[in-house]
C-alpha cells in the first residue's frame, strides 16, 4: 500500500496542473506585495513583510488552493483514463478501495505542499 501511495504521489507531481499550481502558489506573495488597493479592500497598510504572506495565504485559502486541488485531482484521474493505464491499475491484485485510498491520500498531500 505504501509503495502504491509513493507511486501515486510521484505521478501526481509530474502533472502539468500541479506544476502550474505550485508556481502560482510561489508567485502569489510576490503579486500581493505589488497589489494596489490593499487599504481599501482589507483596511490595512503593510507595515511588515510578514503581512504579505498572511494576506496571500488568506486569499489563497479562500479560492485558489481549493481550485488547484480539485484541478489536480481531476487531472490525476483523467490522465489515467487518457493514457489507458487505469485498466492496468484495476487489473492488479489490489482492491479498488486501496487504489482509491492511495490516490486520495496523494491528492490530500498536495494542499500541504502548496502551503509549504
Amino acid at each position: 500500500m505504501l509503495r502504491l501511495f509513493f507511486f501515486e504521489v510521484f505521478k501526481l507531481f509530474r502533472l502539468r496542473s500541479v506544476g502550474l499550481g505550485l508556481l502560482s502558489a510561489f508567485l502569489l506573495p510576490f503579486l500581493w506585495a505589488l497589489a494596489p488597493g490593499l487599504k481599501e479592500v482589507y483596511g490595512l497598510v503593510l507595515a511588515s513583510g510578514w503581512q504579505v504572506v498572511a494576506l496571500s495565504l488568506l486569499a489563497g485559502m479562500e479560492f485558489l488552493f481549493p481550485f488547484l486541488v480539485v484541478m489536480a485531482a481531476s487531472e490525476s484521474l483523467g490522465s489515467e483514463v487518457a493514457q489507458g493505464t487505469l485498466k492496468s491499475l484495476l487489473l492488479r491484485p489490489l482492491s479498488r478501495t486501496q487504489l482509491l485510498l492511495a490516490k486520495l491520500l496523494a491528492v490530500l498531500l498536495y494542499p500541504f505542499v502548496l502551503l509549504g
